[in-house]
C-alpha cells in the first residue's frame, strides 16, 4: 500500500457555515503524523473528507452524512478533497512516483427544494493525478481557486480531461461510478477492507478497543467475521472474482443434489443385477456341446447349401448378364437418337449459316441499292438546276436589256451635260456597289477555299482509313490461309488415327478415351484383384501349410498338456481340501472374501498385539512411579501439559519449561522445596479446574505432578515460605490412585495390583502373538496359493476334456488343410492364365486409348482453329465494311470538292465580271464628287441600265425610239419565256434569285451538262442491276427461313430444345455421325440376339433353383437364412463346377441317416433344460427359468448351439452392460461428489494456510528479542480426516436441503451452509476452542506476556494499546493477502487512529506499537488533543491547528508545524509561517 505524503481540502462549510476549511493544506511526509485540533475544531470533518478519496460517499456518523455540508443554510457549493500518495516501488509505472487521489462533489441537481432536515443528495466524481515529480498540478497546485474565483464542478472536470494534452508529464484517469474507481486504486494498494476497518474504528474517538469489542467479541468471532469472511474471502472474491461473490457451488450442490440421493437406489440395483448374472452364468455352463452328430449333419446340409448356392450364382449370373444386356440396349438406342439429333442439328446450322449469308448479302444489296438512289435523285437534281440556271441566266439578261432600253427612252432628251453629271453620279453609286459585291464575292471564296481544304483533309483521312481497312483485309485474309492450312493437316491425321481406331464420329473421342481409360482401370482393378488374389492364394496355401504343420505341433503339445492338466488336477484337487478345511475355520467359503477376512483379522491381532505392549510398558512405569515415589521420564509430563495447554486457556507450562528462564539461585530454591518440578506441570488459574479434571486420573502418563504456579511464584517473592508446611491445595499428582502418597499399605497394595495386571497383559500377549503366528500362516498359505494362480478341479476337468477335444481337432484340421492346400494349387494355375490374358489386353487397350485421347487433342485443336477462322471471318467482314464505308465516305467528299471547285471558279468569274463592268464606269467616277446620299438607293440593275442608256445616248449607238420599244417588248416575252421554263423546272423566279444569291445558279458548259447527263444514266443502269440481284437474293433468303423454321420444328417435337452445333465441315461432320449410326444399329441387332439366348439358359437355371430350394426347405426351416449367410462367406470363385440332379439326391439321402441320430441328442438337451429351470426357480429367479423354459430350444446344429451359448452370454454382457452403466453412473456421481468435496476441502486449506501467516507478520523486536504482537491457536482435526468430514457436512447439507419447499429457499439454505466460516468448521475440531493471544507489555519486560483475546484487560489504556497493535496486525495482513506477488514486508501501510491516547498515555504501551509499525511500514495519522510530549514526539511529524476570526466565522489554519523529517527527504519546499494571534474556541 502507498504512504500519504500530503492532503488538501478545499472550500469546506460546516457547522452551518460558520466553520470553514478555505485552501487546507498539510504535509504529512508518508511518516507517522499527529495534528492537534481542539473538540469542534472539525477533526470529524477533516477525517470524513480524506475518507471519501478511499471510500466515495462514505459516513463516519450516521447522523453526519458527506450530504449535510450542503444541507444547512450557509453550507458548501463545491467541495474537495485531495491526498497525495507515494507509491511503492512495485506500483511505479513510467516513472510515476506520486498518485492524487482527489474527490469533487456538489449538491445534486433537485435537492433545492428539500427539507433542511433531510438528506440531501450529492453529485461526486473521483479522479486520480499521477506525476513523476511536482508540479503546477501536483496536489498544491491544482488550480481549485485563484484567490478570488473557485472553480466549479464542471470546471474541474473539464481541467482534469484536457490536462494530459496541456502537461505530457502527469496521468489522469476520472471516474463517475464508485466501484470503477475502488477497483482502480485497489491495483495500487488502497483495499476497501483496509479502508472499511479503519472508517468504523474511527466512528467513535479512540476507542479501538470499543470497535473490536462490539463487532467481533469472540475469538471465534474474530476468527469467522474478521479474518475469514471480510479478508479472505473478499480477498480471493476480489483477485479471482473481480469483487463478485462466488455463487457457482451453491449452485452446483442444489444441483447434484439428487444425484447423490440417487446413490442408495442404484447400489440395490446393482446386487439385483449380480444375482442375475450369477444365475444365467450357471445355466449357461450347463449347456454342452451335441457333438461330432452336429458336424456329420452340418456337412451334408452344406452340401446341399452349396449345390443350391451354385444354383442360385448361375441364375444370378444369367440374371445380370440379362440386365447388362438390357442396360446396353438402352445404351445403344439413347447414342442413336443421339446420333440422328445431332445429324438434324448439323443440318439445321449448315442451313442457318447459309442464312446468315443470304441475309447479309440482302443487307448489303439493300444499302448498295439505297446509296444508288440517293446519287440518281441526287444528280438529276443538279441536271435541272443546271438547266434551271441557264433560263434564269436569260431572265436576268432580258431584264438588263429592258432596263437600259427604258432608262434610254426616259434620258433622250438631256443634254450632254446632264447626261455627262448623271454618269458620274452614277458611277459614284455604282462603285459603293462594286465594293460590296467585292466584298462579299471576297468572303465567299475564302470560305468556299477553306471548306475546299477542310473536305481534301477529310478525303485524305478517307483514303487513310481504307488503306488501313485494306490492310487488315489483307492480313485477315493471310491468317485465314494459314488457318485452313492448319485445319486441313489436322483432319488429315484425325482421318489417319481413325483408322485404328473403332471410333466414326470424331467429337466422341474424348469419351470413348474416358471409356475406354475407365475400362483400362477396370481391367487394372481385375488383374490387381487376380494379383491380389493370387497373392492371397499363395499366403493362404502358405498358412494352410503353416497351419497344418502348426496343427501337427499342436496336437503334440496338446498331448503334453492332457498330461500337465492331469497331474495338476491332482495336485488342484489336494489345494482344495485345505482350502475347504480353513474355509471352514474362518467361515468363508470364497478364497479371495477369506484372505480378505485373514488379513483383516491379521491386522486387528497386530493392532491388539500392540496396544498390550503399550499397556505392558505403561504398567511397568507405573509400577516404577509408585516404587520410586517418582515419574518415571518426563514424557508423561509432556503429554500432559499438551493435553490441558488445549483445554484449558489459562497459563499451563511444563516445570523443566519454567525452570529454564529462572537463575540458578533461583532453581536451587525451588528444587528444595519442589524437588519433582522438572517432571511436574504448573497450573496457574484454571488449577482447581484441572484437579477436577478425571480424565487426568487415567492418562497413562505415569505419575505426574501438578503444582500450583502461584505457589512456586510465591517461593521465589518471600524466601520465609519455604519454612512453611505445604497444604493440599498446593498440588497433585496425576495417577490412577494417589491413596499409596500417604499409605505405605496402600502404595504396596497398588503395586499388586498393578503387577497382577501386568502379569494378566503378558499371560493375553502370549495367547495374542501365538494366535497371531497362526493367522500369520494361513494367510501366508492362501496368498500362495492364490499368487500360484491354481485353478479349481471341475475347471481343470473341463480343460483337459477340452484338451483332448482340441487334439482331435487339430487331426481334423490337418487333414482338411491338406486337402485346401491342393485346391488352391489348382485355382493358382487358372489365375495365372488369366493374368496373362489380361496383360495383353490392358496392352491393346492402352494403343487404342492413347490414339483416342490424340484424336481428341486434335479435334479440340480442330475446333480452336475453326473458332480463329470465324473469329477471323467476323472481323473481315467488319474490315470490308470498314473499307466500303470510307469509299463511299471518300466519292461523296471528291463530289464536295468538286462541287466546291466549280464554286470557286463561279466566285472568281463573277469577281472578274464585278472587275470588268467597273471598266465602263471607271472614266467617269471621281472620289470628290458631290453626290447626294439618297440616290444610293437606286438598285444596282436600274444603275447599269441608266448608265448604258445614257451611254448609248452619248455615243448613239441606238436607234430610234419604235426600235426601242420593240426590243423592249421582245425582252419581256423572253423574261416570260424563261419564267415559264423554270416554273416547269420546279423553281419559282424568286427562289431562283434566292440560289443566284447564295451562289447555286451558275450556268454550266455543255461538256459539264453531258457530263451530268451521262452520269445520271450509268446511276440509272446500276440501280436497275442491283435490284435485280436484291429480288433474287431475297426470294432465297425466304426459301431458307421457310425451310430451317420447319426443320427446326421437326427437331423440337422429336428432340425437344434445339442446341446447334458448330463444326468446320457440316459434310464430313454428317458423313461420320451417320456412320456411327449404322454401327449402333448394327450393334444393337446383336445384342437383341444375345438378349434372347440369354433368357433361354436363365429359364433352364432357375428351374434347377426351384427345386433344390424345394429339397433344402425340406430339411431346414431356416435355409434362406443359412444362404444367406453361406452367400454372404463364399466367393465367386469358390463356387464353380457343373450341378446335376444326382449329385444333389445322393447328398439328401445321407442327410437323412443324420438327422435320426440328432433327435436322439435333442431328448437329452430337453432333460438338461428342465432341470436347470427346477433349479432357477428353486432360487427365486421365476422369470428368468419361465424364459429360458419357453424360449430356449434345441439346437439344431452346432453352430446354433455355440449361438445359443453365444445368446445367453450376450444376455449376461447386456446386464453386465447395464450393471457398468449404473456403476459409472454411481462412479460419475461419486466423482462429481468428491470432486466437489475436494474444493471444499481445498477452500478450508486456502484458509488454514491464509490464517498461519498471520503470526509471522505481526512480529517486532524489543529489547533485540524478536516478539509475536499475536499468537492464533486452531485445533484442527487430522489432515486425513478432512474428506470425511467434509463428505458428512455435504451429506448433512443435502438432507436439510430437502426441507424447504422452493428452490430459492434451498439455495439460500445451501448457500448459507457453504460459506467460507461454516466450510472451515468443518476441519476444526471445535470453533469455540480456536485461541487467539493478544501481546501485552507491561512496565516490567518479565511481566509482559500473552492474553487470551477475551481477556485482553487491565487498565483501559493497556486494552487499547493491544487492540491497536491488533489493529496494526490485521492491516498488515491485508496488504499482504491483497499483495499478490509483491512482497508485502516491504509494503507500506497507512492507518487513521481519532485520539486513541485518551486512556492510553503512558509510554511503555506504545513503545511496541512503534516498532510494530516501523517492521510493517506502517504509517500511523493521528488526530489528538493535549497529547503528552513523550507521545508527541515519537511522531515524526507534528501539526498545531487552531481556528482564527474572518468576517465572524471560524477558519481552520496551521498554528505551528514540526518535523522531524531529514532535509534530504522532503520533497516540496518549506513553508514559513507568519506568528499572528487567533481567537481560539
Amino acid at each position: 500500500m502507498p504512504q500519504i505524503n500530503r492532503i488538501r481540502v478545499n472550500n469546506i462549510k460546516y457547522n452551518f457555515g460558520t466553520q470553514f476549511y478555505d485552501d487546507f493544506l498539510m504535509r504529512f511526509s508518508c511518516k507517522n503524523t499527529i495534528y492537534d485540533l481542539a473538540n469542534g475544531g472539525g477533526k470529524s470533518v477533516l477525517m470524513l473528507l480524506l475518507l471519501q478519496t478511499m471510500l466515495p460517499n462514505c459516513t463516519l456518523d450516521e447522523k453526519q452524512p458527506i450530504e449535510k455540508l450542503f444541507a444547512m443554510p450557509g453550507g458548501s457549493t463545491t467541495i474537495h478533497s485531495l491526498v497525495e500518495w507515494k507509491l511503492d516501488s512495485c506500483d511505479v509505472k513510467n516513472g510515476y512516483r506520486y498518485m492524487t487521489c482527489g474527490f469533487c462533489a456538489r449538491k445534486a441537481k433537485g435537492s433545492d427544494d428539500a427539507d433542511e432536515d433531510s438528506r440531501t443528495g450529492i453529485e461526486y466524481f473521483n479522479y486520480c493525478i499521477f506525476y513523476r515529480e511536482f508540479g503546477d498540478n501536483d496536489i498544491k497546485n491544482l488550480p481549485l481557486s485563484d484567490g478570488k474565483e473557485r472553480i466549479t464542478y464542471n470546471g474541474l472536470k473539464a481541467y482534469l480531461r484536457g490536462l494530459e494534452k496541456k502537461d505530457m508529464g502527469v496521468r489522469v484517469e476520472i471516474f463517475e461510478k464508485k466501484g470503477e474507481y475502488l477497483s482502480f486504486i485497489n491495483d495500487y494498494g488502497i483495499y476497501e477492507s483496509h479502508w472499511e476497518l479503519i472508517r468504523g474504528i474511527n466512528k467513535t474517538e479512540g476507542h479501538v478497543r470499543t470497535y473490536f469489542e462490539s463487532n467481533y467479541r469472540t475469538t471465534r468471532k474474530v476468527v469467522e467475521d474478521l479474518l475469514i469472511e471480510e479478508i479472505i474471502e473478499k480477498s480471493y472474491n476480489n483477485r479471482i472474482r473481480g469483487g463478485n461473490g462466488d455463487d457457482e457451488m451453491s449452485k452446483t450442490l442444489l444441483e447434484i443434489k439428487d444425484k447423490l440421493l440417487e446413490l442408495a437406489k442404484r447400489r440395490e440395483e446393482m446386487e439385483n443385477y449380480d444375482n442375475e448374472l450369477k444365475l444365467i452364468s450357471d445355466f449357461s455352463a450347463k449347456v454342452s456341446d451335441f457333438g461330432d452328430v452336429f458336424e456329420r449333419r452340418e456337412e451334408g446340409k452344406n452340401k446341399l447349401f452349396e449345390y443350391l448356392l451354385m444354383a442360385r450364382a448361375q441364375v444370378s449370373e444369367k440374371q445380370s448378364e440379362a440386365e447388362k444386356i438390357a442396360g446396353e440396349i438402352e445404351k445403344l438406342k439413347d447414342a442413336s437418337v443421339g446420333e440422328e439429333k445431332l445429324i438434324a442439328a448439323a443440318f439445321i446450322a449448315e442451313e442457318e449459316e447459309e442464312l446468315k449469308k443470304v441475309r447479309e448479302l440482302v443487307l448489303s444489296l439493300t444499302h448498295s441499292c439505297d446509296t444508288i438512289s440517293r446519287n440518281y435523285e441526287s444528280s438529276k437534281e443538279k441536271l435541272e438546276l443546271s438547266y434551271a440556271a441557264e433560263d434564269y441566266a436569260d431572265y436576268v439578261k432580258q431584264e438588263n436589256s429592258l432596263l437600259e432600253l427604258s432608262q434610254y427612252i426616259e434620258n433622250r432628251n438631256k443634254g450632254r451635260d446632264d447626261l455627262a453629271k448623271e454618269l458620274l453620279e452614277l458611277a459614284v453609286m455604282k462603285h459603293g456597289y462594286i465594293e460590296d459585291e467585292l466584298s462579299k464575292a471576297d468572303t465567299a471564296l475564302l470560305e468556299a477555299v477553306q471548306k475546299r481544304q477542310e473536305s481534301l483533309d477529310a478525303l485524305n483521312n478517307l483514303r487513310e482509313n481504307y488503306r488501313v481497312n485494306d490492310n487488315e483485309c489483307a492480313r485477315i485474309d493471310g491468317t485465314l490461309a494459314e488457318l485452313r492450312k492448319q485445319m486441313a493437316e489436322l483432319e488429315n491425321e484425325i482421318n489417319t488415327k481413325l483408322e485404328n481406331t473403332p471410333l466414326l464420329v470424331v467429337e466422341n473421342a474424348a469419351a470413348e478415351a474416358e471409356k475406354y481409360t475407365q475400362y483400362i482401370a477396370g481391367l487394372r482393378n481385375d488383374y490387381e484383384s487376380i494379383s491380389k488374389e493370387e497373392t492371397q492364394l499363395k499366403t493362404r496355401n502358405d498358412e494352410y501349410l503353416r497351419e497344418q504343420a502348426q496343427a501337427d505341433a499342436s496336437s503334440q503339445v496338446c498331448a503334453g498338456k492332457i498330461q500337465e492338466l492331469e497331474q495338476e488336477l491332482e495336485k488342484a484337487k489336494k489345494t482344495e481340501s485345505e482350502l475347504a478345511a480353513l474355509g471352514k475355520i474362518y467361515g468363508e467359503k470364497d478364497s479371495k472374501r477369506l484372505i480378505e477376512t485373514l488379513r483383516g483379522l491379521y491386522d486387528r491381532m497386530l493392532s491388539k498385539r500392540e496396544k498390550l505392549r503399550a499397556a505392558k510398558e505403561a504398567i511397568k512405569e507405573y509400577v516404577s512411579s509408585i516404587e520410586t515415589l517418582k515419574p518415571a521420564d518426563s514424557d508423561g509430563a509432556g503429554k500432559m501439559c499438551e493435553y490441558l495447554a488445549g483445554r484449558y486457556d489459562g497459563t499451563i507450562i511444563s516445570g523443566a519449561e519454567y525452570l529454564r528462564g529462572r537463575k540458578d539461585s533461583e532453581c536451587a530454591l525451588l528444587a528444595q522445596k519442589f524437588p519433582y518440578l522438572p517432571y511436574s506441570v504448573l497450573a496457574g488459574d484454571d488449577y482447581d479446574n484441572v484437579c477436577r479434571d478425571r480424565n487426568i486420573m487415567s492418562m497413562d502418563c505415569g505419575v505426574v505432578p501438578i503444582i500450583r504456579l502461584s505457589c512456586v511464584e510465591a517461593v521465589l517473592a518471600d524466601d520465609e515460605a519455604a519454612d512453611e508446611p505445604q497444604d493440599d491445595g498446593m498440588y497433585k499428582l496425576a495417577c490412577r490412585d494417589i491413596s499409596f502418597i500417604y499409605d505405605e499399605a496402600g502404595r504396596q497394595a497398588g503395586i499388586k495390583k498393578a503387577n497382577e495386571e501386568l502379569e494378566e497383559l503378558e499371560i493375553e500377549l502370549s495367547k495374542v502373538e501365538d494366535r497371531l503366528k497362526a493367522v500369520e500362516s494361513d494367510y501366508e498359505k492362501v496368498s500362495g496359493y492364490i499368487c500360484m494362480d491354481i485353478r479349481m478341479p471341475s475347471e481343470l476337468e473341463k480343460n483337459l476334456i477340452e484338451q483332448k477335444m482340441t487334439a482331435e481337432e487339430f487331426a481334423n484340421k490337418s487333414r482338411s488343410l491338406e486337402g485346401l492346400s491342393t485346391e488352391l494349387k489348382v485355382r493358382l494355375e487358372e489365375l495365372t492364365h488369366t493374368r496373362a490374358d489380361m496383360e495383353a489386353d490392358i496392352a491393346d487397350n492402352e494403343k487404342v486409348c492413347q490414339t483416342l485421347e490424340r484424336i481428341a487433342l486434335l479435334a479440340s485443336q480442330l475446333d480452336a482453329c475453326n473458332t480463329q477462322i470465324k473469329e477471323n471471318e467476323v472481323k473481315k467482314e467488319a474490315a470490308v465494311k470498314a473499307c466500303r464505308l470510307s469509299k463511299e465516305l471518300s466519292e461523296s467528299r471528291e463530289k464536295v470538292c468538286s462541287e466546291l471547285d466549280a464554286k470557286i471558279k463561279g466566285i472568281e468569274e463573277k469577281i472578274a465580271g464585278i472587275k470588268k463592268t467597273w471598266e465602263k464606269y471607271a472614266p467617269y467616277y471621281k472620289e470628290t464628287a458631290d453626290v447626294q446620299k439618297q440616290e444610293n438607293k437606286v438598285p444596282s440593275e436600274q444603275i447599269d441600265a441608266r448608265f448604258a442608256a445614257i451611254n448609248s445616248l452619248l455615243t448613239d449607238e441606238l436607234g430610234d425610239v419604235a426600235d426601242k420599244e420593240r426590243l423592249m417588248e421582245n425582252a419581256r416575252e423572253a423574261m416570260e419565256k424563261a419564267e415559264r421554263s423554270m416554273l416547269h423546272r420546279g423553281i419559282s423566279l424568286e427562289k431562283a434569285k434566292e440560289l443566284a444569291a447564295q451562289g447555286k445558279m451558275t450556268v454550266k458548259s455543255h461538256a459539264q451538262l453531258d457530263e451530268l447527263f451521262a452520269e445520271q444514266g450509268k446511276l440509272k443502269t446500276s440501280l436497275r442491276q442491283i435490284q435485280g440481284e436484291l429480288d433474287g437474293a431475297a426470294t432465297q433468303m425466304n426459301r431458307i427461313e421457310g425451310s430451317s423454321a420447319y426443320a427446326r420444328k421437326s427437331y423440337e417435337e422429336r428432340f425437344g430444345e434445339l442446341v446447334l452445333i458448330s463444326v468446320s465441315n457440316y459434310q464430313d461432320y454428317v458423313k461420320q455421325h451417320r456412320a456411327e449410326l449404322e454401327r449402333l444399329k448394327k450393334e444393337l441387332s446383336e445384342q437383341n440376339g444375345g438378349q434372347k439366348d440369354n433368357q433361354k439358359a436363365l429359364t433352364s437355371c432357375m428351374l434347377m433353383q426351384k427345386d433344390l430350394e424345394r429339397m433344402v426347405k425340406s430339411v431346414a426351416p431356416d435355409a434362406e437364412e443359412i444362404i444367406n449367410k453361406l452367400a454372404s462367406n463364399t466367393q465367386v470363385h469358390d463356387i464353380s463346377g457343373e450341378l446335376t440332379n444326382s449329385m444333389y439326391e445322393q447328398a439328401g439321402r445321407a442327410f437323412e441317416a443324420v438327422l435320426k441320430e440328432e433327435q436322439k441328442k435333442r431328448t437329452a438337451f430337453i432333460k438338461a433344460r428342465d432341470v436347470l429351470a427346477e433349479q432357477l426357480m428353486k432360487l427365486n429367479a421365476y422369470e428368468l427359468a419361465q424364459e429360458i423354459k419357453q424360449n430356449v430350444v434345441p439346437p439344431q446344429t452346432k453352430n446354433e448351439a455355440e449361438m445359443l451359448t453365444h445368446g445367453l452370454q450376450g444376455t449376461m454382457d447386456c446386464i453386465a452392460l447395464e450393471r457398468d452403466r449404473i456403476s459409472r453412473g454411481i462412479e460419475d456421481m461419486e466423482l462429481i461428489k468428491s470432486n466437489f468435496e475436494n474444493r471444499c476441502v481445498q477452500i478450508c486449506t486456502n484458509i488454514r494456510s491464509e490464517l498461519e501467516r498471520l503470526d509471522k507478520l505481526s512480529k517486532i523486536t524489543l529489547d533485540d528479542e524478536v516478539i509475536p504482537v499475536l499468537s492464533l491457536q486452531i485445533p484442527y482435526v487430522k489432515e486425513e480426516m478432512y474428506k470425511d468430514r467434509m463428505s458428512v457436512y455435504i451429506n448433512e447439507t443435502v438432507s436439510l436441503a430437502e426441507n424447504f419447499k422452493t428452490e430459492d429457499e434451498r439455495l439460500r439454505f445451501i448457500r448459507g451452509r457453504l460459506c467460507w466460516k461454516r466450510l472451515f468448521s468443518v476441519i476444526v475440531t471445535d470453533m469455540d476452542s480456536i485461541r487467539l493471544n493478544l501481546y501485552k507489555r507491561e512496565r516490567i519486560k518479565d511481566q509482559s506476556r500473552y492474553l487470551r483475546y477475551e481477556e485482553a484487560v487491565g487498565s483501559t489504556g493497556q486494552s487499547q494499546g493491544i487492540y491497536i497493535q491488533f489493529l496494526v496486525a490485521v492491516i498488515n495482513y491485508i496488504a499482504s493477502i491483497n499483495a499478490g506477488g509483491k512482497e508485502a514486508a516491504v509494503l507500506g501501510k497507512t492507518i487513521f487512529i481519532d485520539n486513541p491516547f485518551g486512556a492510553a498515555k503512558d509510554v511503555y504501551i506504545w513503545e511496541p506499537i512503534f516498532k510494530l509499525l516501523k517492521t510493517n511500514h506502517v504509517q500511523l495519522i493521528v488526530p489528538a488533543r493535549g497529547a503528552t510530549p513523550a507521545i508527541t514526539g515519537r511522531f515524526d511529524v507534528n501539526y498545531v491547528l487552531g481556528q482564527k476570526l474572518i468576517d465572524k466565522k471560524q477558519q481552520t489554519v496551521v498554528v505551528d508545524y514540526h518535523s522531524q523529517v531529514n532535509e534530504n527527504e522532503l520533497e516540496y519546499e518549506r513553508l514559513s509561517f507568519s506568528q499572528e494571534s487567533f481567537d481560539f474556541l
